[in-house]
C-alpha cells in the first residue's frame, strides 16, 4: 500500500492519472518512481470503469471484489471528492465504450459542458482518436461557438503533456461542432439522391406553395366527392384547418403516414359536419403531401419544415454514411422523436462506437416544436442496455439560494410536474453569500400595475448596492419584456431587451419591407409615408425604381443598403450593431430562400409580407454581446443556458393555460396523442374568423378526450419554465408574488410554488 505521505499534498487534485495506460503522475511536488509499479507492466495498478469495477496486477490478477483494493480506491475518491474534484464527473469522463449509448442526466449548473469537454479529451488519448472522429451537436449557434472555444481552451491547458496536443489544435476546425439542425441539413444534402433529389439540392421555404397546394387539393376532392351536394363547411375554414394541422404536425415532429392518423374514436361522431371533416382531413392531407413531394423534387430543394420528416424515411441508410466514431448531443431534452430515432440509427451503425447525450428533463421548454420531457424515456425504449449517470452537484448557485430552490422545487417534483425523478435536490459547491427574497404584491395576470413600483425600487437598490454584478429580469412573454422596458425607459434606467421569435417584426426587417413597398407601389401614398419613417429615409432609394426588373435583385438590395447605411441612423452603439447583425441575417435568409430561382423584389416583398402578417415566430433576432454588468430583460426561453449574479422575476401570476374565453380567440387548435404506430389527432375551430369569443365552436371527440391531458402537459411545461428561470441565478433572487387564490385549484401559477413563507 502507498504510504499516506505520498498524497498528503494532493488535496486539490486526484492522486494520480493515466495517459494511454502508461504514464502516471502525482501532485506531491515530484513524479513517482517507476519501481513502485514495476509489476504493472501488463496492466495499470488501479483502473476505474463506471466508477466501480476495479482491477490490478501485482503478480496475480486482483479481483473486483478484493477488499483491500476497494478500500484504497474508495478512500482516494472520497478524500478528493470536493468542490475541485467530482467523482461522479470522473466516472462519466472515463466511462467505458462497451455501451452504444451513454446517458447523462445533469441538473442546472452541474457542469455538463465541462464533463463533455473532459470526456472528449479522455477519448482522444485513451482511444488514439482524431478530432474528425468526434461530432458535437448543440441547439444554437452560440452554444456551438462556446463549445469550440471551451474545447480549444481545454487543449491549451494541457499543452506540454503530449506532443500530439499541437496537432489537435491544428485539427480543431475539422471537428464537426454544429447545431443539430445544421447537422441533419448537411446529411440530407449529401444523401438526398436517395429521396429523388440530385446532388447540390438546396434547403428553402415553401410557405406560399404549401398554402396553394392545400387549396388545390381541397378543390379537387370537393369536385370528386361533393359535386352534387353542398359542402357543410366553408372552404376558408377547411383550408386553414388542414394547413395549420399540417404545419403543427411538422413543427412537433409527427411524421406519421396518413394511414396512421386517427381523427375519430371507435364511436361515430354525433354531428354530420364533424363526421365529414374527420373523413375529409386525411384525404386532403394525403393528396397535398403527394403534390408537395413532387414540387420539392422538381425544384431539387427540400423544404425547411421537411427535414425531420425526410430523415425518418432514410434514417437506416444515413447510418451507413455517418463517419463519426463518437457523437455528443447537448441539451438532449430539446430533441423530438424524429431526431431521436435518427440519432439512434446512426449510433447503431458499425462505425459509431458510442452516442453520448446529456440534458435535463426539468429544462424541457420547447414543447411547441416537438420536444417533451420524455426524450430520455424514448431513447431508453429504442436502445438496449444504455449506460446512465446522474450529476447533481451544483457549481453555479450559492449555497443559501440552492437550499431555497430545493425547497421550492420539492413540491412540484413530488406531484410529477418536473419529470420522472422526484428526488431532484442538488448540492451546491458554490461558497459565498446568497439571498432569496419573496416580495408580496397584490396583482393578477391581467393587471401588473402594482408590480411596477416594487420592481423599479428593488432594481435601483440592487444596482446601488453593487454596480459590479450582472442583472437580469426574466419574463414569460415578449409582451412582458416590452412592458418592463417601457417602465425602465420612463424612469431613465438603461436596459437591454432580448425577445424570442420576433425577427420578422424587428426594425431591420420592417424597414426594408416598407422601402420595398414604396418602390413597388409608388402611387400608394401609404407606403411612401411608412418608408419615410424608416432608417432608409432621405438616402435616395427612390432612384432604384428604374433599375427594378433588369438588375439582379440581390445586387439591388446590397446597393440600397450600402448607399443608405441605415444602421448609422441608430444612435446607441449596441442597437447599431443589433441592426447590422439582423440586416445581414435577413439578406442571408433571402439569398438561401431565392438564390437559383427567378427572384424579384415583388417576390421578396410577398415573402416578407406573408411572414409579417402571419406573425411568423420561427426566427429569433441576433444580439451583440451586452456591456459587462448591465441590466438585461428577456424571456425565460431566451435565457436558457445563461446565468447572472442577480435575477428578478416580476410576473408570477400568469396561469399555465389559457382561460376558455381566450382559447376560443385562437381559431384553430389541435391535440395529439401517440398510440403505438398511430397518432390520435384532435381538432377544434371557431366558425367566425374574428378575435372575439363569438362564433360556433366545432371539435371532434379526440379533441374533447385529449383536452384534459393537454392541460396537464401545459401545467408541466409551465412548471419547467419556472425551474429554468430560477436556476439562472448565481447569488441573489427576487420574486414578486401574490397570494390571490386561483379560481381553478389545479391551476398552479409560479406564485403558488414560490411563496413558501
Amino acid at each position: 500500500a502507498f504510504k499516506r505521505d505520498y498524497w498528503d499534498k494532493t488535496k486539490d487534485a486526484p492522486f494520480f492519472y493515466m495517459l494511454n495506460g502508461g504514464k502516471i503522475g502525482g501532485y506531491s511536488g515530484h513524479t513517482f518512481k517507476r519501481d513502485y509499479w514495476d509489476k504493472t507492466k501488463d496492466a495499470p495498478f488501479f483502473y476505474i470503469i463506471n466508477g466501480r469495477e476495479i482491477g490490478g496486477y501485482s503478480g496475480q490478477r486482483v479481483g473486483r471484489d478484493d477488499y483491500f483494493v476497494k478500500r484504497i480506491l474508495e478512500y482516494l475518491l472520497d478524500k478528493f471528492n470536493s468542490d475541485k474534484f467530482n467523482k461522479e464527473q470522473l466516472a462519466v469522463e472515463q466511462a467505458d465504450t462497451k455501451h452504444k449509448v451513454l446517458i447523462v442526466k445533469a441538473s442546472a449548473g452541474t457542469g455538463k459542458t465541462t464533463v463533455m469537454i473532459n470526456r472528449i479529451i479522455y477519448l482522444l488519448f485513451e482511444y488514439n482518436l482524431e478530432l474528425k472522429d468526434i461530432c458535437m451537436l448543440t441547439f444554437t449557434n452560440e452554444a456551438a461557438k462556446q463549445m469550440r472555444e471551451r474545447l480549444q481552451s481545454a487543449i491549451l491547458k494541457r499543452y506540454g503533456e503530449s506532443p500530439s496536443l499541437i496537432d489537435m489544435l491544428e485539427a480543431l476546425p475539422s471537428m464537426n461542432i454544429s447545431t443539430i439542425d445544421s447537422f441533419f441539413n448537411d446529411l440530407l444534402k449529401q444523401n438526398g439522391f436517395q429521396l429523388g433529389y440530385s446532388q447540390g439540392s438546396k434547403i428553402r421555404g415553401y410557405a406560399m406553395e404549401r398554402k396553394e397546394i392545400v387549396l388545390e387539393s381541397i378543390n379537387e376532392i370537393v369536385k370528386e366527392e361533393y359535386a352534387e351536394q353542398n359542402l357543410p363547411i366553408e372552404l376558408l375554414y377547411l383550408e386553414k384547418l388542414v394547413l395549420n394541422l399540417w404545419n403543427e404536425m411538422d413543427a412537433k415532429g409527427f411524421f406519421y403516414p396518413v394511414e396512421h392518423l386517427r381523427f375519430t374514436d371507435d364511436t361515430e361522431e354525433y354531428d354530420s359536419k364533424v363526421r365529414m371533416i374527420n373523413h375529409f382531413l386525411p384525404k386532403v392531407l394525403k393528396r397535398a403531401q403527394e403534390k408537395y413531394k413532387e414540387l420539392t423534387v422538381r425544384n431539387n430543394a427540400l423544404g425547411l419544415s421537411d427535414i425531420k420528416g425526410e430523415l425518418i424515411k432514410m434514417k437506416d441508410k444515413l447510418s451507413e454514411k455517418a463517419p463519426w466514431k463518437f457523437i455528443f448531443v447537448d441539451e438532449f431534452q430539446d430533441t423530438d422523436d424524429s431526431q431521436i430515432q435518427t440519432l439512434v440509427e446512426i449510433a447503431k451503425s458499425s462505425k459509431c462506437r458510442q452516442l453520448f447525450v446529456v440534458g435535463d428533463e426539468k429544462q424541457s421548454i420547447y414543447r411547441f416544436r416537438g420536444a417533451t420531457d420524455a426524450a430520455f424515456t424514448e431513447l431508453e425504449r429504442l436502445v438496449d442496455d444504455p449506460l446512465e449517470f446522474k450529476l447533481n452537484r451544483n457549481y453555479r448557485t450559492a449555497v443559501p439560494v440552492q437550499e431555497k430552490l430545493n425547497q421550492i422545487f420539492s413540491r412540484p417534483a413530488e406531484r410529477g410536474l418536473l419529470g420522472s425523478d422526484k428526488d431532484i435536490n442538488t448540492v451546491s459547491m458554490k461558497k459565498g453569500n446568497g439571498l432569496v427574497e419573496v416580495i408580496p404584491c397584490a396583482c393578477n395576470a391581467d393587471n401588473y400595475d402594482n408590480v411596477r413600483p416594487l420592481l423599479l425600487d428593488k432594481l435601483r437598490r440592487v444596482v446601488k448596492a453593487d454596480k459590479n454584478q450582472s442583472i437580469c429580469i426574466l419574463t414569460r412573454t415578449n409582451r412582458q419584456v416590452q412592458q418592463v422596458m417601457d417602465w425602465c425607459r420612463e424612469e431613465h434606467i438603461i436596459c437591454y431587451a432580448k425577445t424570442t421569435g420576433t425577427f420578422y417584426t424587428s426594425r431591420p426587417v420592417m424597414d426594408l419591407y416598407f422601402v420595398l413597398g414604396a418602390l413597388l407601389y409608388p402611387e400608394n401614398q401609404v407606403w411612401s409615408f411608412d418608408a419615410e419613417k424608416t432608417a432608409y429615409a432621405d438616402s435616395g432609394c427612390e432612384q432604384y425604381k428604374e433599375r427594378i426588373g433588369y438588375e439582379p435583385v440581390f445586387n439591388l438590395l446590397k446597393a440600397m443598403a450600402d448607399k443608405a447605411k441605415p444602421w448609422e441612423k441608430i444612435k446607441h452603439h449596441y442597437w447599431r450593431e443589433h441592426y447590422k447583425l439582423n440586416l445581414e441575417k435577413l439578406f442571408k435568409i433571402l439569398y438561401e430562400r431565392f438564390a437559383g430561382d427567378y427572384a424579384s423584389l415583388s417576390v421578396i416583398f410577398s415573402f416578407l409580407q406573408n411572414k409579417i402578417l402571419s406573425k411568423a415566430s420561427d426566427e429569433d433576432e441576433l444580439y451583440p454581446e451586452t456591456p459587462q454588468n448591465s441590466i438585461e430583460v428577456m424571456t425565460v426561453h431566451k435565457a436558457k443556458g445563461l446565468e447572472w449574479d442577480v435575477v428578478l422575476l416580476p410576473f408570477t401570476k400568469d396561469p399555465p393555460f389559457k382561460k376558455p374565453a381566450e382559447i376560443y380567440k385562437d381559431i384553430y387548435r389541435y391535440t395529439f396523442k401517440k398510440d403505438g404506430e398511430d397518432l390520435i389527432v384532435g381538432w377544434m375551430y371557431k366558425e367566425k374568423d374574428t378575435q372575439d369569443t363569438s362564433g360556433t365552436v366545432w371539435q371532434n371527440s379526440n379533441y374533447k378526450n385529449g383536452y384534459s391531458a393537454e392541460r396537464l402537459e401545459q401545467v408541466k411545461e409551465h412548471t419547467r419554465l419556472l425551474y429554468v428561470a430560477l436556476t439562472r441565478c448565481r447569488k441573489k433572487l427576487y420574486c414578486f408574488t401574490s397570494l390571490i387564490d386561483d379560481d381553478d385549484p389545479s391551476c398552479r401559477t409560479w406564485s403558488h410554488w414560490i411563496d413558501i413563507r
